[in-house]
């Protein structure tokens, strides 16, 4: 019996755990296919709207990690985001209204929902939220992993009960369409909406891809990969009147400024300027800001730095 109790113990302690991934860590990618329904005849409607962990702040007395998105639906500044997770629930900031909304929980079972804001901001709204179901839970095998998967469905407007969008939810990770990290970011307009999550790439536990061993930057054949986000030379760091910014294709794109409440302050479009663009900083108030570029071309830097 003594065996008996014994081996049953090392059983215990030798059966692989259920693996929980950090929720956003730095260097995090997101891939998702936006579907274009405006798509010219012959090309492809799809396209990649990439979100990437670029860092982390602290938001409300949070400690938020802080996502930037670029995508063929933000034609205007840098889309960036504020998140934080505890136990087990995934928060995001409204900067409008300066509150964190629920967007995730991950602790939540068959039979459970919970309920996510989408009327912020200026937009009106037929409902102020809607309601996550979750219908099943399973396991994914990922990446030597076992992801737990909620099998969700989302009660939105417009949908008659019984026919509403379907998604699933990552442990960790995130997903389903119309939760794609927070209703409503990126201004998304009736003719782009989120279609499938391609792929998450971790900075710990690689890349763990949805559609069928395709590249993550490509959704079709005629899909396209995103540019990798740059790192932007920012000099004097801290800065007291000028900041120097060091453009990585000879400044022909945009500049957005944000402050660490994640408001958009400036946004300045460069046109055959010097690689070196001198910005003016001086009334700014004390403290960290964000500066985002966006070339003509398409790629993408970040840069923080502190006024003094």
């Amino acid at each position: 019996m003594k065996k008996l109790i014994f081996l049953f113990l090392m059983l215990i302690v030798l059966a692989p755990a259920q693996a929980q991934l950090e929720w956003a860590p730095v260097g995090a990618k997101y891939y998702h296919s936006i579907a274009n329904f405006m798509g010219s005849s012959g090309n492809s409607p799809y396209s990649v709207h990439v979100s990437e962990v670029i860092g982390d702040t602290v938001v409300g007395g949070k400690n938020c990690r802080i996502l930037m998105t670029i995508s063929p639906a933000c034609n205007d500044g840098f889309p960036i985001q504020f998140t934080y997770e505890e136990e087990g629930r995934v928060y995001f900031y409204d900067t409008f209204n300066e509150a964190f909304n629920l967007l995730y929980d991950f602790n939540k079972g068959p039979g459970e929902s919970w309920s996510v804001p989408i009327c912020f901001s200026d937009f009106h709204c037929e409902r102020d939220s809607i309601m996550v179901l979750v219908d099943s839970v399973t396991h994914t095998p990922v990446n030597g992993l076992e992801l737990r998967t909620q099998h969700v469905s989302i009660d939105m407007p417009d949908f008659a009960p019984g026919a509403y969008p379907h998604g699933k939810i990552y442990q960790g990770i995130g997903n389903a369409p119309v939760l794609y990290f927070y209703f409503g970011a990126c201004a998304l307009t009736v003719d782009f909406f989120i279609h499938t999550f391609n792929c998450y790439e971790s900075p710990t536990h690689g890349i763990f891809n949805f559609v069928g061993g395709q590249p993550c930057g490509v959704y079709t054949a005629a899909g396209e990969a995103q540019a990798a986000v740059e790192q932007l030379r920012l000099y004097p760091n801290p800065a007291r009147e000028w900041l120097n910014v060091e453009l990585p294709e000879g400044g022909r794109g945009q500049l957005a400024l944000y402050d660490a409440q994640g408001r958009l302050l400036k946004t300045q479009y460069l046109d055959a300027v010097p690689e070196v663009w001198p910005l003016e900083v001086s009334a700014l108030p004390a403290g960290m800001y964000l500066l985002l570029y966006r070339s003509e071309g398409g790629a993408a830097a970040v840069g923080r730095f502190v006024r003094e």
